[in-house]
């Protein structure tokens, strides 16, 4: 909370040139022109990919989501999670892994008893201080091998229920597109927790984001060997230093960060840097995508045409 606050501080006592800077980079965007990133070193894939979900004990596993400002509601939970795993029939080994915090032996054991929980689903209790990046972490740092190139699925259980055939389809995006880093299905083209409501930095939501284990290792190494926002114990912070760093640092390292988005199509994040932040660049809406969904938090199937 307190880096929260220092930089919200440091962003007022410098709110008008900082406010300014962020309108030249947008001016800039329309006439800088950035190459794409470099292909970085391709790795075969392995055929196991690890699905991780992460829980609040605190949830039932069938519940009520809204997305505020639009008063929309939908129905999500880990039931619905839980489905998607055991109805897979893909190409790929899965390796399903739960991540619980705030987690007691009794809910572990009525979770068991009530839910489906094959007996190849790895669940680990976590604290809560980070939020969905407790169980993130623990899982980067613990069940990733580095020997491996995988592809890992990250998500919680505020995805929608609606239940699709998506995890070789993502997972098959990797191998033909050997340079892409991140992927999720939506984004924010702000950070919101800033006093500086014209700044264009658009960031994977991470209610659901696939990686592989390359690109993690190498994330985690350039954050101090942390995953962003493991060490933040404030929701606003979590956001901020977490989900919006995430994206930052994925591009930093040469990496392409796309979405597929709701209309079934692979976009893809302009390249940018210090002086020209892509704004000009961006095809798809301002904001947070979820506000102009149909379905918010919905997994979005791929074109099988792409």
């Amino acid at each position: 909370m307190i880096k929260f606050y220092l930089i919200i501080f440091i962003e007022l006592i410098f709110f008008p040139i900082l406010f300014i800077w962020n309108e030249i980079k947008k001016v800039l965007s329309r006439f800088i022109q950035l190459e794409k990133s470099k292909p970085n070193l391709f790795i075969p894939m392995d055929s196991e990919v690890i699905y991780v979900v992460h829980e609040w004990a605190g949830y039932p596993t069938v519940r009520q989501k809204t997305i505020k400002y639009i008063d929309k509601t939908f129905t999500c939970g880990l039931r619905f999670q839980l489905q998607r795993i055991n109805s897979y029939r893909g190409n790929y080994k899965l390796r399903p892994i739960l991540t619980v915090s705030d987690s007691t032996p009794r809910y572990l054991r009525r979770l068991r008893e009530s839910e489906e929980l094959k007996e190849n689903m790895e669940v680990i209790a976590v604290k809560n201080e980070a939020m969905d990046f407790s169980g993130y972490a623990y899982v980067c740092h613990n069940i990733i091998n580095e020997h491996k190139e995988q592809v890992v699925f990250f998500t919680n259980s505020s995805v929608d229920n609606y239940i699709n055939c998506f995890i070789d389809t993502y997972a098959e995006l990797f191998e033909k597109y050997k340079n892409l880093g991140l992927i999720g299905v939506s984004f924010s083209t702000k950070i919101y927790q800033s006093l500086l409501k014209n700044n264009f930095n658009p960031h994977v939501q991470t209610f659901f984001w696939v990686t592989k284990t390359s690109v993690i290792k190498r994330v985690m190494e350039k954050n101090g060997g942390r995953v962003p926002g493991e060490n933040e114990n404030y929701k606003l912070s979590i956001i901020r230093f977490g989900e919006a760093k995430l994206t930052k640092l994925v591009q930093k390292l040469g990496y392409d960060v796309a979405v597929v988005s709701e209309d079934e199509n692979l976009e893809f994040f302009p390249p940018n840097n210090l002086y020209n932040n892509g704004f000009h660049q961006w095809k798809l809406p301002y904001g947070d995508y979820r506000l102009n969904n149909k379905f918010p938090n919905r997994i979005n199937t791929l074109n099988r045409f792409l």
